[in-house]
Formats: C-alpha cells, structure tokens, sequence
C-alpha cells in the first residue's frame, strides 16, 4: 500500500514491542513486532 497515513496509537510494555498503529485512511487498526516495523518505509508530514 502506497501513500496512506499511519498513526501510533501504542507500545507494548516490554522493549516497545508491539506497536498499535491505525491506518487512518482505512481505519484499520494493527499490531506489529519493532522488526516487522523497521521494513516499511515513512514519510513525517
């Protein structure tokens, strides 16, 4: 997916992991491990 906007919503208790993001275009709320994390590529507006 291209040119969607992200939101963090949480980290997980133990080393951040995992994170909660909402995919804002979709509204799509998921939860992926800081590695997984570390592949997708983000652009701040």
């Amino acid at each position: 997916m291209e040119n969607i906007k992200v939101k963090v919503l949480h980290f997980g208790l133990i080393n951040k992991d995992p994170i909660a993001i909402r995919l804002e275009d979709t509204g799509v709320i998921v939860a992926i491990r800081r590695n997984e994390a570390n592949t997708i590529l983000v652009n701040k507006i």
